[in-house]
């Protein structure tokens, strides 16, 4: 097992804090089916448009810090203690999972606002 490999781990926050940091520097201007976050709630109006892009670069941006420093502290406590060859993979799909968090979290943000 090599450092790299916990390495790679903080690809996916990485990955999470760019989503954020250019959807929010950069959002949509209006209704698209190519760049967003794009489902039928968040393309009902305008309004609901941008709430949805502003939550969801929030929460890209926050899950990407978290993920980030949560994977950083479970690749060192599985370096010094675990030493089992998959905990990257395991870490990783965790990481990932979290992701699909998103659209529970702004659906319901924007059912309650409507």
């Amino acid at each position: 097992m090599k450092l790299t490999d916990y390495l790679i781990v903080l690809i996916i926050p990485a990955v999470m804090l760019a989503c954020g940091a250019i959807s929010k520097k950069f959002p949509p201007g209006s209704i698209n089916s190519i760049y967003g976050y794009r489902t039928a709630r968040s393309m009902q109006s305008e309004e609901s448009w941008k709430k949805a892009q502003k939550y969801m670069s929030k929460f890209f941006a926050d899950y990407g810090i978290i993920s980030f420093l949560s994977g950083i502290a479970l690749s060192v406590l599985c370096l010094a203690f675990f030493k089992r060859d998959y905990m990257p993979e395991v870490i990783m799909l965790m990481q990932t999972l979290g992701i699909f968090a998103i659209f529970p979290i702004v659906e319901t943000k924007l059912k309650n606002e409507t």
